[in-house]
């Protein structure tokens, strides 16, 4: 009511008209006739004091041509009720903003410029307080009058109401609670006004909007602003005389909430009121139900379209192999029939043959597995499997490939490890798949290590000296048909071998893992439940001496874990760790990687850099002394602080020794047979 309201210009002219209150109208006249007469008392509190006397409260306000509010004349009951002094109201009446509520205070405004064109009173009911304090409902009356700099006076009567009857008690009550009811079920209340083009929205629809949680009262247009394009053309009608005629509207509209809350999808109900232009109903935010619905959605499709895959798959791989079978079937016949035996170059051709039917034979299998795996049509039958005589199978199935390709195939594993519970045929093809690879995508001379362990559940590693994968290749690496770049070399492959072996792991209540560094070669762990009928020994207790002592493996293998973020310090020890056969460096750029390192193998040492990147070397350890697998371990901090005080500190922390760069190699390289040899001695 106080604010600048120049969107409602002021009429060129104001013509007087008759008091609305005649009574009051009156007095006052003959009250200033009196006071002209009488040049012996202070005009101004003569004025007060007629004011006071009244039975209602008055009030004058005063806003100037350019937009100032003022009070001249109040009389002191208003002035108490506001708690705001005379003083200050003559100047500036903003501070009445507190004390009139904000819901009336839009209604006044909205019914500004009806006012001030026709001269006519108004009459509203309005709530006042002292700031901050309970309001008071009054019944209002007021009229404009021209002021003689050319801005408005308003001359505003008002009553205190009479006490609610217990019906409009009763009614007030209702209306509360629906109110919370509302709220609580974040349901908005809207109303629009169709001739007037204007529409209120209560609390919780102005949250919907992203306007200030309070009662609004927006311009068609600046409504239409917030709705999205696409949606106007249906936002618009309904402000059309055709939409008045609709016994209830539904419709939903996207809505620019703010950069905070960006487009939101606002559902609306709306009933048109008899005999008035006026539409009233209810919005609700619906965004995260259609975003869940779309979800739900594009999940069913997916599974749609993987159940329609997997058919088609099933179907092309069968129709496919049964006329194989036939080729391969008579290849075989041909290259064995020695009564007609096929010259050497004849049979060459046919070898070529049979070996590209038997390649293509490979593919369709395993597109048929995929395809019983997804439909869940593969039986498994989990038993008790012995996995070391399982892995001795395999590796001499893979062994004449890997002695083609150079490559040394090792078996680690003790004669008293514990069977798990799983599929054997399921589990030898997960095996050998593994196998396969790290024997095919391996370096010249390369080596291979199959090993396992035994904690809470049996785990089974592949371990190469490959290429190696880079973290975008591992994110893609049980993607079926999608061998990674592979398809450009001279290695043969359909890319479903991994997406296979997954399945199959998940199938038998396993899970995979997989750690890769390109260059450095690659680690596949299987880990399955253990059969109730072996017996678990602690991990530690599984680690037996190799039966295959190498020149990678000689005897006790010491496996050292180094936690460093620097590159270069890396590369120099795992140079180090190179110069001795039967040592083994195991790397770690951040503290939460080299955890998770110590958690999956079996450690002599630790090597730990103190200013690490998020967790730092002191954390590190502490989590390490925490845990019950790894608190026993040695750790040793390798830091170029040299200070005294830091070496304190990280010795009081709780590390066994600190190392300081630059190095010695030869010291270093002593330290560690010292370590080794405690080590050994300790067991």
């Amino acid at each position: 009511m106080m604010q600048p309201t120049a969107r409602y210009p002021r009429p060129p002219s104001l013509s007087p008209s008759p008091s609305p209150f005649p009574g009051i109208a009156d007095r006052r006249d003959s009250a200033t006739g009196a006071l002209r007469r009488r040049g012996d008392r202070d005009p101004v509190a003569e004025l007060q004091s007629l004011l006071d006397k009244l039975p209602s409260l008055v009030v004058r306000l005063h806003r100037s041509a350019a937009g100032q509010w003022a009070v001249p004349y109040a009389c002191s009951a208003f002035v108490r009720l506001c708690g705001i002094s005379m003083s200050v109201l003559r100047v500036d009446a903003r501070a009445l903003l507190d004390c009139v509520h904000g819901e009336d205070l839009r209604r006044i405004e909205r019914d500004w410029y009806q006012v001030t064109a026709s001269a006519q009173p108004i009459h509203e009911s309005v709530r006042l307080r002292r700031r901050h304090g309970p309001w008071t409902r009054f019944d209002a009356s007021a009229l404009a009058d021209p002021a003689p700099d050319g801005g408005v006076y308003w001359n505003v009567l008002l009553r205190p109401q009479s006490s609610p009857s217990s019906a409009d008690a009763d009614l007030q009550q209702r209306q509360e609670r629906w109110q919370l009811a509302t709220a609580a079920a974040d349901i908005g209340i809207v109303e629009l006004d169709v001739a007037g083009g204007t529409l209120h929205l209560d609390a919780v629809a102005c949250r919907h909007h992203g306007l200030d949680s309070e009662p609004h009262l927006v311009e068609v247009e600046a409504w239409m602003a917030q709705v999205v394009e696409a949606d106007r053309a249906a936002a618009r009608a309904l402000w059309l005389p055709t939409a008045l005629a609709e016994d209830r509207m539904r419709l939903s509209l996207g809505i620019e909430a703010g950069t905070e809350h960006g487009i939101r999808t606002l559902e609306f109900v709306l009933q048109a009121v008899e005999g008035q232009q006026r539409l009233v109903g209810i919005c609700t935010d619906v965004t995260q139900r259609q975003t869940l619905d779309a979800l739900k959605r594009d999940k069913l499709d997916a599974e749609k379209a993987s159940r329609s895959k997997s058919e088609f798959m099933s179907r092309v791989s069968h129709e496919l192999r049964t006329p194989l079978n036939g080729i391969l079937g008579f290849a075989q016949l041909m290259a064995l029939d020695s009564e007609a035996p096929l010259p050497p170059a004849q049979a060459q051709r046919l070898e070529v043959l049979r070996h590209s039917g038997s390649r293509l034979l490979s593919l369709i299998d395993q597109l048929l597995e995929v395809s019983r795996i997804e439909q869940g049509r593969l039986r498994l039958r989990h038993r008790p499997t012995d996995v070391r005589l399982l892995v001795e199978r395999c590796a001499d199935e893979m062994m004449p490939l890997a002695q083609q390709r150079g490559i040394e195939l090792m078996v680690q594993i003790p004669p008293n490890a514990p069977p798990v519970r799983a599929d054997a045929e399921a589990l030898e093809q997960v095996l050998t798949n593994l196998l396969s690879n790290a024997i095919k995508y391996n370096r010249p001379r390369g080596r291979v290590r199959v090993r396992f362990e035994a904690a809470e559940q049996g785990v089974l590693t592949v371990d190469d000296t490959g290429i190696g994968m880079t973290e975008e290749q591992l994110g893609k690496l049980f993607e079926p048909f999608n061998r990674l770049g592979a398809e450009r070399t001279y290695t043969h492959g359909s890319g479903l071998g991994l997406a296979i072996t997954r399945k199959l792991v998940r199938a038998m209540g396993g899970k995979i893992d997989v750690l890769s560094r390109p260059g450095k070669g690659s680690r596949f762990a299987v880990s399955l439940p253990l059969s109730k009928a072996g017996k678990v020994k602690p991990a530690q207790d599984v680690q037996a001496k190799p039966e295959f002592p190498s020149v990678w493996d000689n005897g006790v293998e010491q496996v050292v874990l180094y936690v460093e973020d620097d590159e270069v310090n890396t590369i120099l020890m795992e140079q180090i760790f190179r110069s001795q056969p039967n040592w083994r460096l195991l790397t770690a750029a951040t503290g939460p990687e080299g955890l998770e390192i110590a958690d999956q193998h079996e450690l002599s040492l630790v090597l730990l850099d103190l200013n690490l990147p998020g967790l730092s070397g002191f954390e590190v350890l502490e989590r390490l002394r925490s845990r019950e697998h790894t608190r026993h371990l040695r750790c040793i901090a390798l830091s170029a602080d040299a200070l005294p005080q830091q070496i304190q500190q990280a010795v009081a922390a709780g590390f066994d020794d600190y190392w300081t760069k630059p190095i010695d190699v030869a010291v270093v390289i002593g330290k560690l047979k010292d370590e080794f040899r405690l080590l050994s001695e300790s067991r």
